[in-house]
């Protein structure tokens, strides 16, 4: 199961979600949980979860990440992800980024191409089939 961590660099106090088997970002979208629950949404480089915005999301636990795409597919198991100013990262390693104005991911290696939406699973789980 995951957790999902919302920081900001304001005032107000980190918030979680989860836990969750999983989540799904499409384009600017936070998705979680089987039933695709909508958690959050990306706007200017910020997460806006629960009527606050946060600067960064985070997992701190070991998951699996799918980027998506039409003429191929990415899986990678990384110890954690962080995501912030609209890139992904995995400790130092960038991951990939969102285009903001086309809701695409690009990956951080371009023979990966430019994604519709990412997954992610712990490493312990297979992902969900679609």
């Amino acid at each position: 199961m995951l957790t999902i961590a919302f920081t900001s660099s304001l005032t107000q106090p980190d918030r979680t979600y989860g836990p969750v088997p999983f989540f799904r970002i499409e384009g600017a979208t936070l998705l979680a949980g089987p039933e695709l629950r909508v958690v959050a949404r990306h706007l200017n480089s910020q997460w806006e979860y629960e009527g606050h915005m946060y600067t960064i999301l985070r997992v701190d636990s070991p998951v699996r990440l799918e980027f998506d795409n039409c003429t191929n597919s990415f899986k990678i198991n990384v110890p954690d992800l962080e995501m912030r100013d609209s890139h992904l990262y995995s400790g130092s390693a960038h991951l990939g980024v969102l285009d903001e104005k086309s809701g695409r991911w690009v990956a951080a290696r371009a023979r990966f191409g430019s994604m519709t939406a990412s997954t992610v699973t712990p490493n312990s789980l297979e992902l969900p089939t679609r």
